[in-house]
């Protein structure tokens, strides 16, 4: 999905015309969302493993509410079964929550601003030294799939290290 929302923006930002650089660049923060998105839905699919009647909106509720919790739980019983040291389970325990709390706030964000994007046409895209809408970046709305893979990764490597598949 990035790759289609870098051209996108690519697209808009050499665009001259107010209107189309507006709708490419609405087109690209859609996509910067969806790679989020799918980042998000692989992570909770892998830990929860169903992913049925989930609203996009639901995600940021799903991860810091049974993701977390299914972590913790493995944590507490890897130490239980002496499978890991208090102490770096402590670790473990705050890197995941940090890094779930942190994907949370990212696709909220990004879903906000998709929803404009979608569904408020007379909120345009902005050029004031770099296209936004709504004050949020495109610039920035293309590190989105970075920030999130780097949770996932991070999120994902405890949830093996704790015997998980």
């Amino acid at each position: 999905m990035k790759i289609v929302g870098d051209k996108l923006a690519e697209i808009a930002m050499n665009e001259t015309d107010a209107e189309r650089q507006d709708l490419f660049g609405r087109s690209a923060f859609n996509r910067y969302y969806y790679s989020v998105y799918w980042i998000s839905r692989r992570l909770i699919t892998k830990i929860k493993g169903d992913w049925k009647d989930h609203n996009h909106k639901d995600i940021p509720n799903i991860l810091n509410g049974d993701i977390k919790q299914n972590i913790v739980r493995g944590i507490v019983q890897a130490v239980k079964q002496e499978v890991l040291e208090q102490s770096e389970s402590d670790k473990m325990r705050e890197k995941v929550v940090n890094r779930l709390i942190e994907l949370a706030e990212l696709i909220t964000v990004a879903h906000n601003i998709r929803v404009v994007a979608d569904y408020e046409p007379d909120k345009l895209i902005t050029n004031d030294a770099e296209l936004a809408l709504e004050n949020s970046p495109l610039a920035s709305a293309g590190s989105w799939e970075e920030k999130a893979m780097t949770c996932h990764d991070e999120v994902l490597f405890v949830w093996e290290e704790i015997g998980n598949e």
